[in-house]
């Protein structure tokens, strides 16, 4: 929301898009930030939420997306989980959308 460089704004020109990141869960996130940076891949943004860790490699030049490695948490699994199961059980009649109301995922 504001001119700040961001990994997310920034993957595409304005005015275009197309695919942001593809995610792999990592048993071993350490080794596997060292494993990404050793072949010459920067972190275009990196973090933790709640009890994991995160980080994007920006991987376009290669593969046209970059890749998201999170640390393979419980909470996490069951969060996609979670997310898969709405979908798969959408008809496609109505939107759904998150309310205040709902509790989030954690």
């Amino acid at each position: 929301l504001d001119d700040q460089p961001s990994c997310y704004r920034d993957m595409y020109p304005k005015g275009t898009e197309g695919p942001h990141h593809l995610a792999i869960f990592a048993a071993d996130y350490d080794a596997e930030i060292a494993r990404y940076s050793s072949m010459g891949y920067e972190i275009a943004f990196s973090g933790s939420n709640r009890d994991m860790r995160f980080a994007y490699f920006d991987t376009s030049k290669d593969l046209g997306v970059m890749i998201e490695v999170l640390e393979d948490v419980a909470s996490v699994r069951e969060a996609f989980a979670r997310i898969k199961q709405a979908g798969d059980s959408w008809d496609g009649t109505e939107l759904i959308r998150g309310s205040a109301q709902q509790a989030p995922i954690t």
